[in-house]
């Protein structure tokens, strides 16, 4: 996205939720990504999975490391985690995204 780190770290510091620094993000970028590259960069990480042996027991560790983790069914993959949280939220911000 070309985001400069420096004004990515204040809008952070001022407590924004992740909603809110989407929202930033999208709107300061030097370099915005178009629907098609954020759908096929969505798909390519929901399908990921772990490829070194021991890749899955680090997945399972991290996912359990918390209550509301151990909890969860649905994350099967690296692309579970936040990376395609963050990009199935580009899609519901911006209303010209799939």
């Amino acid at each position: 996205l070309g985001i400069d780190a420096e004004a990515l770290k204040a809008q952070v510091a001022k407590g924004l939720g992740d909603g809110e620094i989407l929202t930033w993000m999208l709107a300061n970028a030097k370099h915005p990504r178009a629907g098609y590259e954020i759908a096929a960069f969505s798909a390519f990480h929901e399908q990921r999975a772990p490829s070194a042996p021991g890749g899955r027991e680090r997945l399972t560790h991290y996912q359990s490391s918390t209550p509301a983790g151990a909890k969860r069914e649905d994350i099967t993959s690296c692309g579970s985690t936040s990376s395609t949280s963050m990009t199935t939220r580009a899609s519901a911000v911006r209303s010209d995204l799939p």
